[in-house]
């Protein structure tokens, strides 16, 4: 199973911020059943990644954990145009965000984000109707399942059992 993990649950997990996003990355670590997922072409999550946490030791660590245990796969992030129009309708307009989309819908379908911008997170604008509808329409039209760390931890942990 492949998962597309937001910068904001890495580097919350790697700076000690967060329990949860620190017990989700971790159930990556030797486990072959689970993946992450990272955008061909334009790398732009693995660029995100490394702008946010390139001198961050954990993060290093764990990302060639990912690498040598051959839980890293590239698929397409390209967003079919009548979905991004969708989205952009809706208020989700950052080109990064869309990458993350894209990948997970070219994947498993899988997203852990706490960014406001997906509906998820403790922000107060996380649970307005904008938002909520931007994530109604990623999990009902889209079939998308996002996560926030502790849904993901419980996800992960279900599925690997």
């Amino acid at each position: 199973m492949r998962l597309v993990l937001d910068t904001n649950i890495l580097i919350r997990a790697c700076n000690n911020e967060s329990p949860a996003c620190i017990a989700l990355i971790w159930r990556f670590y030797g486990n072959s059943e689970l993946g992450i997922a990272f955008d061909s072409g334009q790398g732009v999550i693995e660029r995100e990644y490394r702008q946010n946490l390139q001198d961050n030791e954990m993060y290093q660590k764990w990302m060639v954990a990912m690498f040598e245990g051959h839980q890293v796969s590239h698929v397409s992030g390209k967003l079919d145009a009548k979905i991004k129009r969708e989205l952009k309708k809706r208020g989700f307009h950052e080109s990064a965000d869309q990458v993350f989309v894209a990948v997970a819908l070219n994947s498993d379908k899988n997203l852990v984000s706490e960014d406001s911008d997906y509906g998820k997170g403790d922000e107060v604008r996380a649970k307005s109707p904008e938002k909520q509808e931007v994530l109604r329409y990623m999990t009902e039209n889209l079939e998308m399942n996002i996560m926030d760390s502790a849904e993901g931890l419980k996800f992960i942990t279900s599925s690997t059992l």
